[in-house]
């Protein structure tokens, strides 16, 4: 092996040596720098998606004060206060008795947040809220069903299916909303963000 000789005469092993340390405590140094930028842009994007991730908003909540879960869990102590034994069932239920005294408990509710926002209408507040507690109560109670080990197996298959596709059936109307100006099909209908409206109602022009 031919080795190289230094203006002094002196070979060159030390400082080939010397070298190749210096080399490796670059790139580990730089690697170490590439690393720490990677691990704070990761902590940036986090912050960022965590900030910008939308929250999901409980309707029932917003406009009776208590969440879903709460209504639910009220419905299903109704349905077994108004419940009694039969001979030709495990139990009946009175259902009118139950629906009225939901709606009481709903409409006590309304008229304590219609203090805080009165401009709004009680007969839209109440009818959503009846019908997402029911739909939302109809769902826990069928999934409660078909997790049930006690009941038959092929009745708790088919329970879990029933949810499922009435789920899916209930999200594509309140998406898809077919017929929904049937109803009021005798009015003039005019989108609300139009940019020129033909209404009079004394509102400022729309400005998107």
């Amino acid at each position: 092996m031919l080795l190289l000789k230094n203006s002094k005469g002196d070979y060159l092993g030390n400082e080939i040596a010397e070298s190749a340390q210096e080399s490796a405590d670059f790139w580990k140094m730089k690697y170490f720098q590439a690393l720490n930028e990677l691990r704070a842009s990761n902590r940036a994007i986090a912050r960022l998606v965590k900030k910008r991730k939308p929250k999901a908003v409980d309707v029932i909540e917003s406009l009776l004060g208590s969440p879903t879960n709460i209504w639910v869990k009220l419905l299903e102590g109704l349905v077994s206060k108004h419940s009694y034994p039969a001979l030709d069932a495990p139990q009946r239920t009175h259902i009118y008795t139950v629906y009225s005294e939901l709606l009481d408990y709903v409409r006590a509710a309304l008229d304590k947040r219609q203090k805080d926002s009165p401009q709004f209408d009680h007969m839209i507040a109440g009818a959503l809220n009846i019908s997402w507690i029911l739909a939302a109560w109809a769902l826990a109670a069928t999934h409660a069903k078909a997790f049930d080990k006690r009941r038959p197996v092929s009745d708790r298959r088919a329970m879990l299916l029933y949810e499922r596709r009435f789920a899916r059936a209930f999200a594509s109307y309140l998406i898809g909303r077919p017929e929904m100006r049937e109803p009021w099909d005798g009015q003039e209908w005019e989108n609300p963000f139009t940019v020129k409206m033909e209404s009079e109602g004394g509102d400022a022009q729309a400005q998107i």
